[in-house]
């Protein structure tokens, strides 16, 4: 995968968690009792923060990789690239059933 890919995907995915952590505590005080939604931000806020967290440490070991024809590609084990794949196909999902039972969007404006 791409090095750029990866830290655009890092940047917008430390948004996503601040996002995601505003509106728990904002829902928590305002609909304590939504059990359903707060379930869903809670998620939300849980992918989010393993994919950050996931994003970090391969940023941390591509440091030193050289750029080839132009582009550095950041060696990944297929374990991690499912990992990434997955936790992004899960985030997906629980914005669709948080919009679906309210307006919240985590999504970068």
């Amino acid at each position: 995968m791409e090095l750029k890919d990866l830290q655009d995907l890092e940047v917008s995915t430390r948004k996503e968690v601040y996002i995601a952590l505003q509106n728990m505590q904002h829902f928590c005080i305002e609909e304590p009792h939504n059990i359903h939604l707060l379930s869903l931000l809670t998620e939300s806020y849980s992918l989010r923060s393993k994919l950050l967290l996931e994003l970090v440490a391969i940023l941390e070991e591509a440091e030193g990789i050289e750029e080839k024809d132009g582009k550095t590609v950041v060696p990944l084990q297929e374990k991690t690239l499912m990992f990434l794949q997955t936790a992004i196909i899960a985030k997906i999902h629980v914005d669709k059933d948080l919009r679906a039972i309210s307006k919240i969007s985590i999504q970068e404006v």
